[in-house]
């Protein structure tokens, strides 16, 4: 029922951006710009910028680690100097306006509602908008591995991952072996490492989906 419920919001994404409009091809939709006739313009520099962001878990914010209907927290500069912002998600013709969950002087987080795709985003304030930042949206039901993009391994000892989506059917996928985990939960797992690996990179993989890439750089 989940996964129908998820297709049906996806589904209504596409139709209300089929039919939004947005007169300048700015990517603000003209609900939102002020100025509907005329590109949006740049902040002054550095006045209100994005420095980073991140999937917002528990209030852990973990940098490029994105899913479907996850919360995304922007951290930045001057965020309190915006008024009745806009964070602007696009790809090609694909785009969606947001308004924000909650906002601080350094902080935005918004529901990252959009298909698996590759993105970008700026904020949008008072017809101007702030750098962008670039993100890969991963699907609803990813499994996801938090922490360092890069890890080392020992042959046959045990090793724990942390992130989030993991189920009873995930495997970690280590160059062309296939591993069995010793212990699961949704947001960690632990995996004895087997003495024949010799892959370069880790994941893990779901029965529908596949998680991050991790690169290891010893064993």
């Amino acid at each position: 029922m989940r996964s129908y419920v998820i297709a049906i919001i996806t589904g209504c994404l596409f139709c209300a951006n089929a039919f939004a409009s947005d007169s300048d091809n700015d990517k603000v939709l003209d609900t939102f710009d002020l100025n509907p006739s005329s590109k949006v313009k740049p902040f002054a520099k550095g006045f209100i910028q994005i420095n980073e962001l991140g999937g917002n878990f528990n209030n852990v914010i973990e940098k490029g680690r994105y899913r479907f209907g996850d919360a995304i927290t922007l951290i930045g500069d001057n965020f309190s100097a915006l008024n009745d912002p806009v964070v602007v998600v696009y790809q090609h013709n694909n785009v969606f306006n947001f308004k924000p969950n909650s906002i601080s002087a350094n902080q935005l987080t918004f529901n990252f509602d959009v298909p698996k795709g590759k993105y970008a985003l700026f904020i949008y304030d008072a017809d101007s908008k702030t750098n962008e930042m670039k993100v890969d949206a991963f699907n609803n039901a990813s499994p996801l591995i938090f922490g360092h993009s890069e890890i080392s391994l020992t042959k046959g000892k045990p090793f724990t991952l942390n992130g989030v989506g993991f189920t009873k059917d995930s495997k970690i996928v280590i160059g062309a072996l296939k591993v069995t985990p010793s212990n699961i939960t949704n947001t960690q797992i632990q995996f004895d490492v087997p003495n024949n690996a010799a892959g370069l990179q880790l994941y893990v993989e779901n029965a529908s989906s596949k998680s991050n890439i991790v690169r290891i750089v010893s064993y």
